[in-house]
């Protein structure tokens, strides 16, 4: 099964722009008066997916930048207009602390905006009635993608409501997921026939960046994580906002939930580093086949030079599999390509080959045998990898 995941879009008008209606220099390069496939990345992503055969679009909120309802609307029809060229059957959005007036200190411009948001059309946050009510209503909502149930959460739900400022912000930087929320997902999840849960928000659950804390994260997000693990079903969650794209097991444990926090499409990168920054789309391919853990491919595509491009970035190439146990040639090939120096740590490994998270003592004895010949050592204490060392006259 495979989902096209599209993420903080920040798309923007340049005749907004011009009347300097834009408070500040964030924002994208996405200006929604252009029509071109040169000049509009959503536009151009059919033209690197023709004959792929893709299930459903997710977008994981921000459609727009600073919610401004023009191009939110044009966003979200052009959304809709590469499902059509594609073929994809199913479309859904989440809301983003962009698409609603997220930095108010009262609920009138935030309720205000959210009716908008129930009636544009094409239908928001998805073409099914129902299921817009229930997300709406509560928060959450879910439905059937044939192999896979989804699960829709509306962390800005309390945006607006932070009494003063300090509080809305931090509101509006995390996101919220209520009590209730997280029981009406595992009532939903418990309910389905699915046993693959894919799970859709904007704000992160868990911290992303080095720099991100424990206290960086939405309340609850973790909380969640563990009542949907507690099923015994396989999850995976996809959140955007932070513009820093990784994936990773809740709490390390591949049998976990899988979380990506997606690229953003369009955005500016913030000021939390590039190393881990491009614009970027995803396709998420599940092997629904797999029972024991998420499994599958995240199949990732750069903006530049006015086109895209399979991705050659290391922090998330064009390929990255999850899940299942890693491939010993393959892995042998991925060490064989980075820079030498003479010692990674644990967390330069991980990041640059994520299934190293996974080897067991057995694999690190054969990657070794292998990778003598060039050079390399992987260490293994505490039962995982721990570092790797790189010795020019070993080869």
């Amino acid at each position: 099964m495979r989902i096209l995941v599209l993420s903080d879009i920040h798309a923007m008008s340049r005749e907004i722009k011009k009347l300097e209606g834009y408070a500040g220099p964030s924002g994208g390069n996405l200006m929604v008066e252009e029509r071109t496939t040169l000049d509009n990345p959503i536009l151009a992503i059919p033209s690197v997916l023709q004959g792929m055969e893709i299930d459903a679009l997710l977008c994981l909120g921000d459609l727009t930048h600073q919610a401004k309802q023009l191009p939110l609307m044009a966003a979200w029809h052009d959304v809709h207009k590469i499902a059509r060229d594609l073929s994809i059957p199913q479309v859904f959005g989440v809301i983003g602390n962009h698409d609603v007036q997220s930095r108010a200190e009262t609920t009138e411009d935030v309720e205000a905006l959210t009716e908008f948001l129930q009636q544009i059309d094409p239908p928001f946050p998805s073409d099914d009635e129902e299921f817009n009510d229930k997300y709406f209503a509560h928060g959450v909502a879910g439905k059937s993608l044939g192999d896979c149930f989804l699960i829709a959460f509306d962390t800005c739900r309390t945006h607006g409501k932070g009494f003063g400022k300090e509080a809305a912000k931090q509101i509006y930087e995390r996101g919220a997921l209520t009590n209730p929320m997280v029981a009406k997902a595992r009532k939903l999840a418990d309910a389905c026939e699915e046993f693959h849960i894919l799970v859709a928000m904007h704000h992160h659950p868990l911290p992303v960046t080095p720099k991100d804390t424990e206290n960086d994260q939405m309340e609850n997000g973790a909380k969640l994580l563990d009542v949907l693990q507690s099923t015994g079903k396989n999850v995976i969650l996809l959140h955007g906002h932070k513009h820093y794209v990784s994936l990773k097991n809740h709490r390390d444990d591949v049998s976990a939930p899988l979380v990506l926090s997606s690229a953003s499409l369009s955005a500016y990168p913030f000021d939390h580093g590039e190393t881990h920054f491009s614009n970027q789309f995803h396709v998420l391919e599940i092997d629904i086949n797999e029972l024991d853990n998420p499994t599958g491919t995240v199949h990732s595509w750069d903006w530049g030079a006015n086109t895209w491009a399979k991705s050659k970035r290391p922090h998330m190439p064009g390929e990255v599999h999850f899940g299942g146990k890693p491939n010993l040639p393959d892995l042998v090939d991925k060490i064989r390509v980075l820079p030498k120096k003479p010692m990674y740590n644990k967390e330069e490994l991980f990041a640059s080959i994520f299934q190293l998270r996974y080897v067991d003592e057995g694999l690190i004895n054969c990657l070794n045998q292998k990778l003598s010949a060039h050079g390399y050592r992987l260490i293994f204490s505490a039962g995982e990898v721990s570092g790797m060392i790189y010795e020019e006259d070993r080869k």
